[in-house]
C-alpha cells in the first residue's frame, strides 16, 4: 500500500496521467514491466500507484538521489514505454520531480511533543511513531472533554498532560484528555 522509504531525504518522481482508454492490455503488461524494470534500478526505494475509473492516474517513485532519477529515464525499455504511452496511451501526463525533505504519518500525530523531540535523535517522525503504544491511542480516541467552536479553521491538539500537538485543520479544535494515570 505505502511505500517503505528511508529517513529522508531522498527524491519523489510524480506521474500524474490521464489515458485515452486505448490497449489496456498492452498498457498493463508494459506498467508491469516498467515496475520490475524500476525495482531493478540502483536507487529504486519504491513507488506508489492508483488509477480512477475515468482514466487519471497518479505513480509516485521514490529515489535515492537524482542521478538514479536520469539512469532511469535513460534506460532503453524504460524510453520505449515512453514513447508508447505518448503515442498511444495517454491524452496527457505530467512528471514532477520533488526532494522529500520530511515524512510522517497518522501515529505520529499521536505522540506528546517529548516523543515527538525524540525523533531529532532518531532520525525521523516515522521511527519516532514506532514507539506509540496502540492501547494508548485507543484510550485517548475514547474520551473527548471538550469542543470549541471557531469561525476560521484552527488546528485541533491533543493533550498529554501539560503537552500540546497538532491533530489536523478543523472548523472546530477538539480535545481530548490523556487516560489517568494509576
Amino acid at each position: 500500500m505505502f511505500a517503505k522509504t528511508p529517513n529522508p531525504p531522498y527524491f519523489a518522481v510524480i506521474f500524474t496521467s490521464k489515458s485515452k482508454g486505448s490497449d489496456p492490455a498492452g498498457y498493463e503488461h508494459t506498467a508491469e514491466a516498467m515496475v520490475a524494470g524500476a525495482k531493478s534500478q540502483p536507487g529504486f526505494l519504491g513507488y506508489e500507484n492508483t488509477r480512477s475509473d475515468d482514466g487519471v492516474g497518479i505513480m509516485v517513485s521514490y529515489w535515492s538521489d537524482l542521478d538514479s532519477i536520469r539512469n532511469w529515464k535513460a534506460n532503453e525499455d524504460h524510453r520505449t514505454a515512453q514513447a508508447k504511452g505518448r503515442s498511444i496511451w495517454y491524452e496527457d501526463y505530467r512528471v514532477r520531480i520533488a526532494r522529500v525533505e520530511r515524512e510522517y504519518s497518522l501515529a505520529f500525530y499521536f505522540q506528546s511533543p517529548t516523543d515527538q523531540a525524540q525523533r531529532g535523535k532518531q532520525g525521523s517522525d516515522r521511527e519516532a511513531a514506532t514507539s506509540l503504544q496502540s492501547s494508548f491511542f485507543a484510550d485517548m480516541i475514547k474520551k473527548p472533554t471538550a469542543i470549541e467552536n471557531k469561525k476560521s479553521p484552527t488546528i485541533g491538539a491533543l493533550i498529554t498532560g501539560n503537552d500540546r500537538m497538532p491533530l489536523s485543520q478543523h472548523d472546530y479544535t477538539v480535545f481530548l484528555q490523556s487516560p489517568e494515570k494509576k
